[in-house]
């Protein structure tokens, strides 16, 4: 081999020898960071009621089906519906209705339910803002809309 050919294969091979040492990408590295996905809503219903008895009044019942992340702790404060913040009673799907909340867990399906009377501003709403914190940080969760679903006569 040349002089002059052996200065060019030199010239050309210290750069590939420099990326293979270690100044290149190495794709065997960990993600130095993750990042805690949000809690993410699945729906959002609304259905009017009425009372069996009389003098029982009547009002709309919210329900916003959301899904808690995988990772992290979820607390839910309160929704923001109608110029109203009301603090929603969280069930699970299928679970009795009742005044006690559960505690949602990670990769939790719930159900974040509200009853008002249907004088109060927040009954006609079509859209809400649901306040959590996810590890102790403050987080906002816009529903942009509300499905309506038919009235239910209640005993």
């Amino acid at each position: 081999m040349n002089t002059h050919n052996h200065t060019l294969l030199s010239f050309l091979l210290v750069p590939l020898w420099l990326l293979s040492v270690g100044g290149g990408c190495n794709q065997n590295r960990e993600a130095t960071h993750t990042t805690t996905a949000n809690v993410e809503l699945i729906k959002a219903t609304k259905q009017d009621w009425t009372a069996g008895i009389q003098g029982g009044g009547s009002g709309t019942e919210f329900t916003f089906m959301v899904r808690t992340p995988a990772s992290g702790t979820v607390a839910f404060q309160q929704i923001a519906i109608g110029g109203s913040d009301l603090e929603p009673t969280l069930v699970r799907p299928g679970d009795p209705v009742s005044g006690t909340s559960v505690t949602p867990g990670t990769n939790d399906t719930l159900h974040l339910r509200l009853s008002v009377k249907r004088e109060e501003s927040a009954a006609s709403a079509a859209s809400a803002v649901i306040h959590y914190t996810l590890n102790d940080e403050a987080k906002e969760l816009a529903v942009p809309s509300i499905e309506k679903i038919p009235s239910l006569p209640r005993p």
